[in-house]
């Protein structure tokens, strides 16, 4: 079932909290008219396995790693332990 539509109604949390207890897989895809910009977030059962946006090239690890919500040290452990070609939900697995 796709899900589509504003999200004038809804919160962004709100969102990612449906798609978690659900345990949905699939890209959610955020556009902002206002920025002319666009988000995009693809889960696997529920869970983040990755984000971009267009406007920020940088890895949602990076961008924990930067807020002080990740060490650089815990992702490179976790990297050592699942391998180099882990794939993101791997590694938070291994957080």
């Amino acid at each position: 079932m796709a899900i589509e539509g504003p999200l004038r109604e809804l919160g962004i949390h709100d969102v990612f909290q449906l798609l978690d207890l659900s345990r949905k897989t699939g890209t959610l895809r955020v556009t902002s008219e206002l920025r002319d910009d666009e988000g995009v977030v693809h889960f696997a059962n529920g869970r983040v396995i990755h984000a971009s946006i267009r406007s920020l090239p940088t890895s949602l690890e990076q961008i924990l790693i930067t807020a002080g919500k990740l060490a650089e040290s815990d992702v490179a452990a976790a990297r050592a332990r699942c391998g180099p070609d882990a794939s993101a939900a791997q590694l938070a697995d291994a957080l």
